[in-house]
């Protein structure tokens, strides 16, 4: 299970937003079943839903599953209006 807690500060450009990607790819490489602990998470901004969509994307491209636990009810509601809900397992 691993926290989902990031601080953010300024916005990033092309070249940083790759490398947090590839950085990402090399964390999660060889998982085929993540969780994500939202506990420490009261909001989620447009970078941190880009996130949870390459996790998705990289557990389906190994037949694995995204779990997503303990939502704040702002991120849960953020979930639900994007439609995240409708893809993403969400306990």
């Amino acid at each position: 299970m691993f926290p989902f807690v990031r601080r953010h500060t300024g916005y990033g450009n092309q070249k940083r937003k790759k490398r947090k990607r590839a950085h990402l790819r090399t964390e999660l490489s060889g998982i085929t079943d993540l969780t994500l602990d939202m506990t420490e998470v009261p909001y989620i901004s447009s970078a941190g839903l880009r996130v949870l969509i390459i996790a998705q994307n990289m557990m389906d491209e190994v037949g694995g599953t995204l779990t997503i636990t303990h939502v704040s009810e702002m991120v849960g509601s953020v979930l639900e209006l994007t439609g995240f809900s409708d893809f993403m397992k969400i306990e």
